[in-house]
């Protein structure tokens, strides 16, 4: 009994000692939800005000460039012609 709960603690202290991401990591996670939660702020209150919402800043993307970049993958299915 003693032997399993020394076993429990080390496997405790070693998942804590480790990370499970790299810090690298962690951090553009914790960014991008930054960035989102500012822009659903500003949308949130661009809408309460009637005015137009803002554009996300940063990357800005054309319309259909979203085809080119995932190789044709979001595009709409082909319509099939009956037989």
């Amino acid at each position: 009994m003693l032997y399993q709960n020394v076993v429990a603690l080390v496997m405790i202290i070693v998942r804590w000692a480790i990370p499970d991401m790299s810090a690298e990591l962690r951090d553009r996670i914790r960014r991008e939800a930054y960035v989102i939660n500012t822009f659903i702020l500003q949308e949130t209150r661009a809408r309460s005000r009637g005015t137009p919402t803002p554009q996300p800043q940063g990357q800005g993307h054309a319309p259909g460039q979203g085809r080119a970049r995932w190789g044709g993958a979001l595009a709409p299915p082909a319509a099939s012609t009956p037989v």
